[in-house]
């Protein structure tokens, strides 16, 4: 009899979790109707080509997807880099710099100064990046003058943005 009641007590166990585990897939991260996979496919869509100064619309574009993790890839036109960044959560971006040349990092470090920030190793003698936080529009003048500083580039500069999860 005793053996019975365990028994019992197992399985009820067993359908209790297998329960939860079934209502946590069921309900996972949904935004506004979506899920997180679909609002990054959609993120997606927002590539293409722009002027510089429409990073900010990018920018928002993402935000209004909750798309976050997602990164955003801006070639530039005038100079062979690509500049990498993600948008991490409401309000919050990193900036990255992907070379490790001691010359580009040099370089990365006096950008970000210049405009208030410190850079920091994304993991010990990796890459490096800056956290940008702010309103959309502040993010999005920050990056600019981050790179203009960096690259010489402005406003008019015509980047190809791809968006990818």
């Amino acid at each position: 009899m005793t053996e019975i009641l365990y028994l019992l007590f197992y399985l009820g166990g067993l359908a209790l979790v297998v329960g939860c585990i079934g209502y946590l897939f069921a309900t996972r991260e949904k935004r506004n109707g979506r899920t997180l996979r679909q609002s990054i496919r959609e993120a997606e869509k927002l590539g293409g080509t722009y002027g510089l100064s429409e990073l900010g619309n990018i920018l928002k574009g993402v935000a209004a997807l909750e798309a976050w993790g997602v990164v955003i890839e801006l070639d530039l036109t005038s100079v062979t880099d690509d500049v990498q960044m993600v948008v991490v959560d409401q309000g919050e971006v990193e900036l990255y710099e992907s070379s490790l040349e001691p010359e580009d990092i040099e370089r990365f470090r006096k950008s970000v100064s210049a405009v208030g920030l410190s850079i920091r190793p994304v993991v010990a003698n990796g890459p490096y990046c800056v956290n940008v936080a702010g309103a959309w529009p502040v993010i999005a003048d920050t990056v600019k003058r981050i790179l203009k500083s960096r690259y010489g580039v402005g406003d008019e500069e015509t980047v190809q943005a791809k968006v990818f999860g």
